[in-house]
């Protein structure tokens, strides 16, 4: 673990100087590990690095970190991340791993396109036997029964649907909006 704290540090600086919060749970002692993880999925193609084969839990919490760092920071959004520290490590199959990330993409990408937000926060799970993932922001908000027939919310609920999970959306004009995937967790 010592061998990695320049890169936890470096990194740290980068998410302060960027006003992202990490969140990893679990013992203290193991955030340079959890850094680590982050600084080396950065450097490789998301689809890839969630899908392939023997690649676990870990791999999808890099991948969805990645993607929000560049989306957000893009987009001047601060943000906080909060997922299982590596010592939770779950094993995670890989359709479960595809479409948890595509929801979460395609989340990530209305919250920019769509929401004008300033804050956004991010929390995925294990529960039980089930992943979780929240993400929530503190835009401008819609009225969901009248929202428009895009693919991007159908998309997301089919996805849910395909996992046998369920896929909540809470919004109120002016206080954000709230998305909340709930799927089963399948092991590889």
């Amino acid at each position: 673990v010592a061998a990695f704290e320049p890169e936890a540090a470096a990194l740290l600086r980068y998410a302060r100087d960027q006003r992202i919060t990490i969140g990893l749970t679990g013992a203290t002692d193991r955030v340079t590990d959890g850094a680590r993880l982050v600084t080396i999925a950065n450097g490789h193609p998301l689809m890839s690095r969630v899908t392939a084969m023997g690649c676990a839990g870990s791999a999808l919490v890099a991948a969805c970190l990645a993607v929000a760092d560049d989306a957000f920071t893009a987009s001047d959004i601060a943000f906080h991340f909060n997922a299982p520290a590596v010592e939770d490590e779950i094993e995670v199959d890989a359709e479960t791993r595809r479409e948890v990330f595509m929801v979460f993409k395609e989340g990530v990408n209305n919250i920019v396109r769509h929401s004008r937000c300033t804050k956004a926060e991010i929390d995925l799970a294990i529960e039980r036997n089930w992943l979780r993932l929240k993400l929530s922001d503190n835009g401008r908000g819609f009225d969901v029964s009248e929202a428009s027939s895009g693919n991007g919310l159908s998309s997301m609920r089919r996805r849910a649907r395909k996992l046998g999970g369920d896929l909540e959306i809470g919004s109120t004009s002016s206080a954000g909006t709230t998305v909340m995937l709930k799927a089963p967790l399948r092991r590889s």
